[in-house]
């Protein structure tokens, strides 16, 4: 299994959201983090946030 994460913050730091899935299938690292982007600009998206800056760590 591959677990993923996503907390969004405002600019002054304040937690707005976040998700946290998990897939059945192992991925190797640059491709977890690719899915994690993916999740991460849906979420932008349903959530209405018009301008992001994503981190991957």
């Amino acid at each position: 299994m591959t677990g993923l994460g996503l907390i969004a913050r405002d600019s002054d730091g304040l937690v707005l959201g976040g998700i946290a899935d998990y897939r059945e299938n192992r991925m190797e690292g640059e491709c977890t983090e690719v899915e994690a982007l993916r999740d991460g600009i849906i979420w932008g998206r349903d959530n209405n946030v018009a301008r992001a800056i994503f981190e991957i760590n």
